[in-house]
């Protein structure tokens, strides 16, 4: 079992003894009792972090800040409230985590607001489990069987920004960040924080960019890290950043020969002006669909890190290094609004008005290719009636489309929260709550911990708290990042408008793949339940198509799709 904790809530009285038998049966697989209530049995892997606050507060995982707990027992836990507990937890601190709160009213749980800490929720009538990672042998624990979701997988294919928060399982349902739950059902999920709740502010943005970006470096305390280094601006400001405040970092860079964009350059720049030792990973091999049907498969299909070569790059490279974690600029497009949407424009005129608004419309052409009218138009029309958010999702084309409408998975919640904001910050957040994926479950299990930093709670409140026209300022995109972090970077990234492309790598993966996806797909379990159409499939999954085709890169997270569906089956 791999799981790093389970905790058992008793949700009716009479369910006592199941609750301690179910306790048993994971204590028998290797988990250790940590804690205990009248309701609840804290269970945790050897070696996984764990913290009591008192008996009002448990934490499994990592929290930085300055937390400081309530005194005395449940019923004096400030005003014993399960949520007063949560809310003082998040304003004072910021971590990886799963949060459970006890009062004499109430048991409540939270993921921390990153997103970073992940908890799923097992439940049913009598007892809930809650816990880091599900798979077969813990539904066999609790008495549970996880029976598949065929639409929230069928909408995975669809558009994957929305898997994140589907329940492709029965019975099992992931923890929003920043959302309280109930164990005992007492109400409904309460928003402690979401990136719609962060109020506006447009004083000082670069300081507060590069003062919370510093005190985010300085919390996990790593003294050897491994940045994984692109060569873009996001990971180019993260090593410069994090060897101010470590001086043992250490860079990492990895190509492959499949003829995508050199970055190496770029990066070996950003190393060199940040002065840290990298290392460069080259590989003349693809990615290997076969991988997936190979590892334990979790409460959803693997989402990202599926290319297995460079997961396996990173571990050489910091087994090489000595390093004791991982920091990546994922999630950097996101935060600092990488979008060339003509929202920006619609955001700043309601903001200025018109006049003052559309003095900035020459850099939004430029920035995003293209004309004026692009985003003078939406923007006037504003005025006029309400601006929607575009969907922008290219659905492959042997994905069967005759249930769509039945089979969209709902938005991430954060979505919801923001209907009442301008649409470009809505897009914002939306934006945000996909970059979420980076925070899931990967195939290649790692070694050493891996941070996201750019995706931690003190990050997207300053982001948040920008309008997205003031991150998006200037000619080139991510305009104020560029501005805040100028002395961080070198020249060349700073001037760089474009990003790396995967297109050729994907495609040239496809075809490597090509015999194991036509035996594995054709007649598999997706065809059989008319999700993929299995004579469409077959028609695109030829070596002339894959060449040409711009969804190559959706064959990865079919095969993956695959998989998961005949292990839960």
């Amino acid at each position: 079992m791999n799981t790093r904790f389970v905790v058992v809530t008793t949700r009716r009285d009479h369910a006592v003894e199941r609750a301690c038998r179910i306790a048993d049966h994971l204590k028998s697989h290797g988990l250790q009792e940590v804690r205990r209530s009248s309701r609840q049995i804290f269970l945790a892997s050897p070696g996984a972090s764990f913290e009591a606050f008192g008996p009002a507060i448990t934490i499994f995982g990592t929290l930085y800040g300055r937390f400081t707990p309530p005194q005395g027992g449940p019923a004096h836990a400030n005003d014993g409230t399960t949520e007063r507990l949560a809310r003082r937890l998040t304003n004072s601190s910021w971590g990886r985590y799963v949060a459970f709160f006890e009062t004499d009213d109430d048991l409540g749980v939270m993921a921390d607001p990153s997103g970073s800490g992940i908890g799923y929720e097992v439940a049913d009538e009598e007892v809930s489990l809650l816990c880091d990672r599900v798979d077969p042998s813990l539904l066999r624990a609790a008495g549970l069987t996880g029976r598949v979701e065929l639409n929230a997988l069928h909408g995975c294919l669809i558009d994957p920004t929305t898997a994140i928060q589907a329940k492709f399982l029965r019975g099992v349902e992931r923890l929003v960040p920043g959302r309280l739950h109930s164990l005992l059902g007492r109400h409904a999920p309460i928003a402690i924080w979401s990136p719609a709740t962060v109020a506006e502010r447009r004083d000082d943005p670069e300081d507060r960019l590069r003062a919370s970006l510093d005190k985010t470096l300085s919390g996990p305390g790593c003294t050897r890290p491994l940045v994984q280094l692109s060569g873009g601006l996001d990971s180019s400001i993260i090593v410069s950043s994090l060897a101010a405040i470590a001086p043992m970092t250490r860079a990492m860079t990895a190509t492959s020969a499949a003829g995508d964009v050199e970055e190496t350059p770029h990066a070996r720049s950003a190393a060199a002006h940040a002065g840290v030792p990298l290392i460069e990973k080259r590989s003349d091999a693809l990615p290997d669909y076969r991988s997936f049907f190979d590892a334990p498969q979790i409460a959803h299909p693997y989402l990202h890190g599926l290319d297995d070569l460079f997961a396996n790059s990173v571990e050489d490279a910091g087994s090489d290094m000595g390093a004791d974690a991982v920091v990546t600029g994922q999630g950097g497009d996101a935060l600092f609004f990488n979008s060339p949407s003509p929202l920006v424009a619609v955001d700043r005129r309601r903001a200025l008005g018109s006049w003052v608004a559309r003095r900035s419309l020459v850099d939004d052409a430029r920035r995003s290719g293209s004309t004026i009218w692009h985003h003078l138009i939406p923007a006037e029309l504003d005025r006029f009636r309400q601006t929607r958010i575009p969907s922008h999702t290219m659905v492959p084309p042997w994905v069967v489309r005759d249930r769509q409408s039945s089979t969209l998975n709902e938005p991430h919640p954060w979505t919801a929260d923001a209907s009442s904001l301008p649409p470009g910050k809505r897009l914002h957040i939306m934006m945000l709550a996909n970059a979420q994926i980076f925070h899931s479950e990967r195939p290649t299990p790692s070694q050493m911990p891996l941070h996201h930093p750019l995706l931690s709670q003190p990050m997207m409140q300053a982001a948040m708290s920008i309008p997205v026209w003031m991150l998006a300022s200037g000619s080139l995109n991510r305009g104020l990042a560029r501005r805040a972090f100028a002395s961080r970077i070198p020249v060349d990234v700073a001037r760089r408008g474009s990003k790396g492309e995967a297109t050729v790598l994907y495609g040239r993966a496809a075809v490597a793949n090509l015999q194991f996806l036509r035996e594995t797909m054709l007649g598999g379990a997706l065809a059989s339940c008319g999700i993929v159409d299995e004579q469409r499939l077959e028609q695109l999954l030829t070596p002339d198509h894959l060449f040409y085709s711009l969804h190559n890169h959706s064959l990865i997270l079919l095969a993956s799709c695959e998989a998961w569906l005949r292990a839960w089956r």
